[in-house]
This record gives C-alpha cells, structure tokens and sequence, in this order.
C-alpha cells in the first residue's frame, strides 16, 4: 500500500535527525568512544570506562513531545525504565537523554532536567504523583505512569531522573552540527568546511545503511574510524580529488509530481513491494538529473566520461542480481530487493573523482537507467513492464 506524504516526509525526518545526532556524537565524542545507532537507544555512545550515553530522539514538526501528558514523553521513560530494571542499562553510569528537534518546553520535562541530586529528584518524581493524582492520565499513558509511580520502581526511578537531561533544538539540525563541525575543523575555510561536511554526513548514512543491510539491528561506528575518514576527505578535497555538488536539493512540489505520475523508475520499486522508498528514489533521481546537467554545462564531466560510468554501474548491477539470484533462489522480491539494496549502497568513483553526494547521487542514476528500461530490480522486469508504459523518448 502507498504511504501517504505527509506519513513518508515524517519517517524521513526522524531518520535524518537520528544521523544528524550520530554525526554530533562523533564530532564531540573521544576518540575511544563509539556511537551506535539503534543499539541501547536511538543513538548511543559507549565509552572505554563502561559509561554510556543512551539519546532518544523526537523530530515530530506537530505537537509537543515533552508536554505533560505527552506519549512520548512518557513512553521513552518507560521503556528506560524497563531497560534499566531488565540490566541492559545501569543507570549509576549512564546518561540518558531525550533530545528534541524542536525549541520546545514542559513543565515536568525541563522540572526534570538537572534534578541530579538525591533531593531534586525526589520534589520531581512527587510534583508527578501531585499531577497524575489530581487529573488522572488517560488510557494512552496510563499504563506508561502506573509502572514509573510505583513503589517497587521507585529507586531506579530517581536514579533515572537523576540522570536525566533534556536537550532542544532550534529546528534545523542541520546548521547546528555544522556549527559544531567548523568549531573542530577551524583550518577550514566556509566553502570547504561545508564540501567536508557534506561528504562525512553522506559517509555516516552511508556507513549505517551498509551495516543494517547487512543484517545488523543496530549499527555502530568508532569515533576513530570516523576521524580517520574526515582527514581522508580532508586531504581528497585539497588534492582535488572529490567531484563537489553545487545543486540544490529539489522542489518538493517537483518530488509529489514525480511521485505522481509514476514514471517507469517507481514502477520498478512497486514490482519488489518497495513502495515506501518512493519519495526518496524521486528525490534522488532529480536531484542527480540537475547535477549531471551542471557539471555538463561547466565542462567538468563529459558525455563519454558519463557513458563510462554508466557502463561502469551496469556491470555492478549484473554482479548484484547473479549474487541476489543465489541467494534468494526461489524468491524474485527478494532477489529484486537484494540487488535494489547492494546497487544503492554503491560507491564509486566519477572520473577519477570521488563523488562528494556519492550517497545520493549514485542511486540518482541507477533510477535514471531503471527508468530506461536498460537495467531493473525484478528479474521478470521486462516482461512486467512492456515498452508501451516507457515515455515516448525513452522508448528507443
């Protein structure tokens, strides 16, 4: 079933804030720390000693998160809670944090934030019986305030609140970490900082969408292995070897029309059940069109230097589907999936050049053939989509 705008731009939002927050964990991070993504939260830092930071994050446009009577704001102490008292954490050394995207606020939130003594904890955790007695909560949260007002709970509820802190934003995650990023990298001027920038974040999405396909249900990544990668970057870019996006990202009314009319490239994801991944192939797909444009445009990238690269990716597409073939023998949505997911995830170089929106602009053109019909995801593609759906100047 199709998912809805409004549903698919939500999903998207909350996966882009949670790799904006990775991004800030290895930037302020030590270089023996690691940060994990879905591991012990929605991001988490694990340090040498032990400790460990478990985040939660909330990047909902619509609402409150921390209001009072918020689910979600009850729902993430629950589940601490429950983690704590199942020995997955241990609240004497961790941190446990509730980070919205938004400036937002609530009375018994920011009460909470900062009650790291003994007493403090204990005026929050009676201000929230005070509340929940005088106005009982409401069958969404009622099961959620039962379980943190109980008594048996109630020690590792303080230690919980004492180690509580609420972090808000300013709704653009984005200048936020770059902030952060040019505050550790000051040797860069504004127009390398932002290429550098743009590369690592494309790395980090990179590097978990590698990992979850792969099987893991979580994904994790040093704080070394990441600082070595921003000095590879660094040095690629001052040696002239990154191929820099100077486009901007497309229209969003461009992306719903897209989506719209269906062309062939979203027709090859409903024939592998991939419905959801529609607004962002679109999005991909345009964004990667405008780039090939400018660069043609510029002279920095010819017409026989893109045949090459196109050559170049439809022979790792043939290497993916035998692979995917083999390993789903009986099951064409899953071989189409496996070969949609590894072709993807994809990175290789342009001219000799690495791609500094590699993350994107690769799947971009592999949208594009797809929509020519020269290569596709399901292996009865073909056949399943004739030549009489193909635009009128892609049907050559």
């Amino acid at each position: 079933m199709p998912i809805s705008n409004t549903a698919a731009g939500g999903q998207a939002l909350g996966y882009y804030y949670q790799e904006r927050r990775c991004l800030f964990w290895l930037l302020s991070s030590q270089p023996g720390d690691v940060v994990a993504f879905e591991k012990l939260g929605d991001v988490a830092v694990e340090k040498d000693d032990g400790s460990v930071t478990t985040e939660e994050d909330k990047s909902s446009t619509t609402g409150n998160p921390v209001a009072d009577r918020s689910v979600d704001l009850w729902k993430t102490f629950y589940n601490w809670l429950n983690a704590i008292i199942e020995g997955r954490l241990t609240p004497l050394n961790t941190r446990f944090i509730l980070s919205v995207l938004q400036n937002v606020s609530g009375m018994i939130a920011n009460g909470l934030h900062g009650a790291n003594s003994r007493e403090n904890s204990g005026k929050q955790l009676q201000i929230i019986r005070n509340t929940f007695h005088q106005n009982p909560p409401k069958s969404n949260i009622k099961k959620y305030i039962d379980k943190i007002l109980s008594k048996e709970h109630e020690e590792n509820v303080l230690l919980l609140i004492e180690s509580f802190r609420l972090e808000t934003g300013s709704g653009d995650s984005s200048v936020e970490v770059f902030e952060l990023f040019q505050k550790a990298n000051q040797s860069l001027d504004l127009s390398e900082a932002k290429l550098v920038f743009e590369a690592c974040s494309g790395w980090v999405k990179s590097e978990i969408m590698k990992q979850l396909e792969q099987g893991g249900s979580y994904a994790i990544i040093p704080v070394k292995l990441f600082r070595t990668r921003l000095r590879e970057i660094t040095l690629n870019l001052r040696d002239n070897r990154i191929l820099n996006s100077f486009t901007n990202p497309p229209n969003p009314d461009d992306v719903d029309s897209t989506v719209s009319a269906q062309p062939i490239f979203l027709r090859q994801l409903d024939l592998i059940d991939y419905e959801d991944e529609k607004f962002e192939a679109a999005k991909h797909y345009l964004w990667a069109y405008a780039d090939i444009t400018d660069w043609s445009e510029k002279g920095t990238i010819d017409g026989q230097t893109f045949d090459k690269f196109h050559q170049s990716l439809m022979e790792r597409w043939r290497d993916n589907n035998k692979r995917s073939k083999l390993a789903h023998p009986s099951d064409e949505i899953s071989q189409g999936q496996s070969t949609y997911l590894e072709c993807k995830k994809l990175q290789i170089s342009l001219d000799g050049k690495i791609i500094s929106e590699g993350v994107r602009f690769i799947p971009g053109v592999y949208h594009d053939l797809s929509n020519k019909r020269k290569l596709g995801w399901h292996p009865d593609y073909l056949r399943l989509l004739p030549s009489e759906y193909m635009p009128e100047d892609d049907a050559t």
